[in-house]
């Protein structure tokens, strides 16, 4: 899938550590009239390495595809 890739490659995280994410630990789109081109999130303790969170930034546009993934999928199975 084009955004799971895509957010891999453009966030950094490792595939341990992006296979365990949850929608809760996306960050919220942030208004498109802000100019915000990062939104940033904290990863937690319990699934990144060395069980220490760390702060990952999502390029608007990856995460944007990611939360449409999201919300199709639901769409789906609902």
């Amino acid at each position: 899938n084009a955004a799971y890739a895509g957010s891999m490659v453009r966030t950094g995280l490792r595939l341990c550590e992006h296979s365990a994410l949850t929608v809760f630990d996306l960050p919220q789109l942030p208004p498109a009239v802000s100019g915000i081109v990062n939104a940033r999130a904290v990863l937690p303790h319990a699934i990144s390495k060395g069980q220490s969170g760390r702060a990952v930034y999502w390029p608007v546009p990856v995460l944007i595809d990611v939360r449409d993934y999201v919300e199709q999928d639901r769409a789906k199975t609902g």
